[in-house]
């Protein structure tokens, strides 16, 4: 178990519902908010060059419902597993058989993991069904392969950035759940702390991009690169502040 309780731990979100709902919460709102093409672009002679399956992908992922719910669905699986083991008295069963930091990263790490691994499922089942609902034909196929690199890197930047969301978030609702002892927090805190800042810095701090997390997510005002390294800091802060508070519980249980 000492040698073991990172793969303890990733199994056990596994076997949990909360990662499977979470995934086809974020894979519906995609869909939803990607809307029919059709609708939005009409009967166009370019259409039929037009790569729908990509179109559709990345609209989904950049969508407001799907980015509203990423907060919240990404903190299903493991966020309040910390604060399981606490209150059912499972600590005392786990700590003799491991370290207490080892432990304690366990959960960090698999919490951070799973946060953007959720993320990163959803995007992917968004995709498949883009491509059900607009098969690729032979035209755009060759449309899609003339846009070289710098559009699958794109997409590409897109989805690591959101996942990256799901690293933080998921990290943000196990520190808030660690402070408050409260595993309700764990889901609802990251959620509540995206809609009251957001709302806050468009209207009071338009000039100052980097406090909204809308921008985290949907980057208008900086580069990809830029707002990543944003997001490590952002992920390496949360991280180690969840850190401490396991640690500050230990000396207070």
């Amino acid at each position: 178990m000492r040698n073991h309780i990172f793969k303890v731990e990733a199994k056990r979100g596994i076997y949990f519902v909360g990662f499977y709902i979470s995934i086809l919460v974020l894979a519906a709102a995609g869909i939803i908010g990607a809307g029919d093409l059709k609708d939005t672009i009409g009967q166009i002679d370019y259409i039929g060059s037009y790569v729908w399956c990509t179109e559709s992908w990345y609209r989904g992922m950049n969508s407001e419902i799907f980015t509203f719910l990423l907060p919240m669905a990404c903190t299903l699986p493991v966020s309040a597993s910390y604060l399981e083991d606490l209150q059912n008295g499972m600590l005392m069963y786990i700590i003799p058989r491991t370290s207490r930091k080892r432990y304690s990263w366990s959960k960090i790490v698999n919490c951070g993991i799973y946060g953007g691994v959720t993320v990163m499922c959803a995007l992917l089942l968004i995709l498949l069904l883009s491509a059900i609902r607009y098969p690729v034909n032979n035209m755009q196929l060759m449309q899609l392969k003339s846009f070289g690199i710098s559009y699958h890197l794109v997409l590409l930047e897109n989805l690591l950035i959101l996942c990256m969301n799901g690293v933080l978030y998921a990290l943000a609702g196990g520190l808030a759940g660690a402070i408050t002892a409260n595993r309700y927090m764990a889901y609802a805190a990251p959620f509540i702390f995206y809609y009251v800042v957001s709302t806050l810095t468009e209207a009071y701090l338009k000039n100052y991009w980097m406090f909204n997390p809308k921008e985290w997510m949907r980057s208008q005002q900086a580069g990809g690169l830029e707002m990543m390294i944003i997001l490590v800091v952002l992920i390496i802060v949360t991280g180690t502040g969840y850190y401490f508070a396991i640690e500050r519980r230990w000396e207070n249980e």
